[in-house]
């Protein structure tokens, strides 16, 4: 079996792309130096492409594909294609990943051709209406403006599109999401005219006008979350933790959503309960662990650790 590793090499990806797309007889010596390699390393490559199903026949001075591009198709029904969509903010992370670009466009076509049985705006619906608010969001929400984040979040919950004033310029825009980077809350928005995504921090709004206009978004769940990812990429502060989940029973995940994206929930080998998100580290994150108590276990990263005993020592000073 390839090393993972392998795997994570945009130079493994070239060859294989290059091989696989490979359509007439070509110049041994050409593939050798587009591809920079030794014609040995070249020959290990297409007995590797052979193996997974495609066929080259070597020549002295060539190579020629006889390769028939199979066409996989997979077939599901409702209830296992709102499984399969459970799986797309997972899928996000590999955003920047050499073999995840041509699954993504697939995936994105797919979400597309089948908007009417969308998964996320539904349970979006459904997790504001059945989640209570916990006191970290209303400390979000004092911290940064009740307001503002109020009506963001309401025209979110709604579906709506509105006019905001931002850094003096003013945007229409359709909220998609709030999430948690760079010390402060930020509005991940569509551009209703561009029909590009967009990204303010809700500090720097200063109004915010409801539009009484029809609006399909343009983007699907899966282009948002890695424009997400993608943002949150470039903060060295964001991190992914790991908890092992001592106590399934007593885990509750009473944090508002924007400190947290692309959480998954699974089992290792050993039958324990792993939770993991990206995020950033915040006190209100700290608390929500604190109260989390005996019942998990941070597994990583060791940074994270470390800063959250770091607030737990203060906090227990700020007690004695």
């Amino acid at each position: 079996m390839l090393k993972v590793s392998l795997l994570e090499q945009e130079s493994f990806w070239k060859v294989v792309k290059y091989l696989g797309n490979l359509q007439t007889p070509t110049s041994i010596n050409t593939i050798c130096r587009e591809l920079e390699l030794t014609q040995t390393e070249l020959k290990h490559y297409t007995n590797f492409m052979q193996e997974v199903g495609f066929s080259f026949e070597w020549g002295e001075t060539k190579i020629t594909p006889h390769t028939f591009q199979k066409v996989f198709t997979i077939q599901l029904n409702l209830l296992e294609w709102i499984q399969f969509q459970a799986h797309f903010p997972t899928l996000s992370q590999c955003s920047n990943k050499p073999f995840h670009e041509d699954v993504k466009v697939k995936l994105i076509e797919l979400e597309n051709k089948n908007q009417d049985y969308d998964l996320f705006g539904p349970l979006s619906t459904l997790e504001q209406t059945l989640t209570p608010e916990q006191s970290n969001t209303i400390e979000i929400v004092e911290s940064f403006g009740a307001r503002t984040t109020d009506q963001l979040q309401l025209s979110i919950f709604e579906k709506e599109c509105v006019t905001i004033k931002y850094n003096q310029k003013s945007y229409t825009v359709y909220p998609l999401k709030i999430v948690y980077f760079e010390g402060g809350l930020n509005l991940i928005a569509e551009h209703v005219s561009e029909n590009i995504l967009m990204n303010f921090d809700i500090p720097g709004v200063t109004n915010v006008q409801l539009e009484n206009k029809e609006y399909q978004p343009q983007y699907s769940p899966l282009e948002v979350e890695a424009f997400i990812s993608s943002l949150t990429a470039m903060h060295e502060k964001v991190v992914r933790l790991v908890l092992k989940i001592t106590s399934h029973e007593n885990f509750q995940i009473n944090l508002n959503n924007a400190y947290f994206h692309n959480p998954c929930l699974f089992t290792n080998p050993d039958g324990d309960f792993i939770w993991a998100a990206t995020l950033e580290p915040s006190p209100a994150v700290f608390e929500w662990l604190c109260e989390l108590g005996r019942y998990v276990e941070i597994l990583d990263p060791t940074s994270f650790k470390r800063e959250f005993l770091r607030y737990c020592e203060d906090k227990l000073k700020k007690i004695a």
